[in-house]
């Protein structure tokens, strides 16, 4: 999924690369090639640029998101948690709740956490 930088829209967006000039790019120095703007994936409605629709680090959760995670976790059979501090609430009080529950949970950080 992806979110319109200007208008919000939401759509999915399965290519892969996401950007096709990414692909093959890797420097094996660490240096990116740089990839011009006008290159960018687009939004359909407007043709601002856009980003993978999640919740980067310091971003809120959008309400309407909170609402349906209320209802998905406790639908929820098996509990992946990607990349995160486990500090910051509410989203860090999702695995304690199923943990609870005895519901599995796998988690994969580069780093220990508090959750952990």
């Amino acid at each position: 999924m992806v979110e319109c930088t200007s208008c919000q829209f939401i759509e999915e967006n399965d290519a892969r690369p996401i950007c096709e000039l990414l692909r093959n790019r890797a420097s094996p120095d660490g240096n990116p090639s740089e990839i011009d703007e006008k290159d960018l994936p687009r939004c359909t409605k407007r043709r601002s640029l856009v980003r993978s629709h999640i919740v980067w680090f310091g971003e809120h959760i959008w309400d309407d998101a909170l609402e349906k995670i209320q209802k998905e976790i406790q639908l929820c059979d098996l509990f992946i948690v990607i990349g995160t501090s486990s500090v910051v609430y509410p989203a860090a009080g999702y695995a304690s709740i199923l943990a609870e529950k005895n519901i599995p949970i796998a988690e994969v950080n580069i780093e220990t956490t508090p959750s952990t």
